[in-house]
């Protein structure tokens, strides 16, 4: 399947530690088969935070229960407990869903106040700079963003540009 196969690729990938969340009834076997390693994180944690975090509004314990089992919102939840450093989805997930997750588990970082997104792009040689790493932010958040939204938007891929790539 595209998942197994984009996960191997990147757990053999030199430098990187992958970590796949695992609903699988044989997460042994997964692991085996692709490399890399298996986290779980309990249903009940998510929906316990979940609950926290919408307070202000009504979120049942039936729907915080059923919207923890996503594998979108436990991958969230490992970013919020500091188990994993991000989570990589959308392949197989609008972003709308991705945004969702995050936002009702992680939150959005101090000093942000726009919701946006951001995709790298490595081009082999630009310019005779050897590959030349790109970012093109917020291509499908925000089509319309007001100056107040543009500075958070640049803000943030600047500070996710220098995380990721270790650059100013």
């Amino acid at each position: 399947s595209f998942g197994r196969d984009a996960f191997s690729r990147v757990a053999r990938f030199d430098g990187s530690r992958v970590v796949g969340i695992c609903q699988a009834p044989k997460p042994k076997t997964l692991r085996t088969e692709m490399g890399g390693q298996f986290l779980g994180i309990a249903a009940a944690d998510v929906a316990d935070e979940l609950i926290r975090r919408r307070q202000p509004r009504v979120f049942t314990h039936e729907q915080a229960e059923a919207t923890s089992k996503q594998p979108l919102f436990s991958g969230a939840m490992l970013v919020r407990k500091n188990m994993v450093d991000g989570s990589v989805a959308g392949a197989i997930n609008t972003t709308g869903d991705v945004i969702r997750a995050g936002l009702q588990v992680v939150g959005l970082a101090p000093g942000i106040t726009a919701v946006s997104s951001f995709f790298m792009m490595v081009v082999p040689e630009f310019m005779g700079e050897k590959d030349k790493v790109f970012f093109f932010a917020d291509s499908a958040v925000i089509p319309n963003p007001t100056v107040e939204q543009l500075a958070s938007i640049a803000i943030s891929t600047g500070r996710s540009y220098k995380a990721l790539l270790n650059d100013e």
